[in-house]
């Protein structure tokens, strides 16, 4: 078969498209929150001997703290749903924001319930971040899904009960 005969074979070329400015400003927005998203999860379990040393803290004491601390992430659900009211930009800069400060005071936090009310509140604030980056990133994509496939049938299913 030579490469002009009718019957071989087509190759499809690639061609590749240069990100947009937004798409690179998105990009990074992504890459932070999964990051931090990760990196937070991790730090709690890993300074927790040392928190609970040095803030006198007991083990029953602890689990709370560890308890208070990830049902943020369940909270974080009331801020995604206001995502649709106030506009999702404006909510992805507030989590940043919020984030930020809470983390921050975090630090400076003089009481284990401080602490842990901080750190709820900063757990609020990235699932938040990090949900609705990917929700952002999903409308602004120009992947689109097609709805009758698998796994939109088994989405379907699972909000329909």
């Amino acid at each position: 078969m030579s490469p002009g005969d009718p019957a071989a074979p087509s190759v499809p070329t690639v061609t590749t498209v240069p990100f947009t400015a937004y798409q690179k400003q998105l990009l990074v927005f992504l890459s932070v929150a999964s990051f931090f998203e990760g990196y937070d999860f991790i730090a709690l379990t890993q300074i927790l001997p040392n928190f609970r040393a040095d803030m006198h803290v007991g083990k029953d004491t602890a689990g709370e703290i560890v308890a208070l601390i990830n049902a943020g992430t369940v909270i974080a659900y009331l801020l995604i749903r206001g995502a649709y009211r106030w506009g999702r930009k404006h909510v992805l800069t507030t989590t940043i924001v919020g984030y930020t400060a809470m983390t921050f005071l975090s630090g400076l936090a003089p009481t284990p319930w401080t602490f842990a009310i901080c750190q709820m509140l900063a757990r609020v604030f990235l699932i938040g971040e990090y949900i609705t980056s990917m929700i952002v990133a999903l409308i602004n994509s120009s992947v689109r899904v097609n709805p009758c496939s698998a796994p939109a049938r088994t989405w379907r299913r699972s909000r329909i009960g």
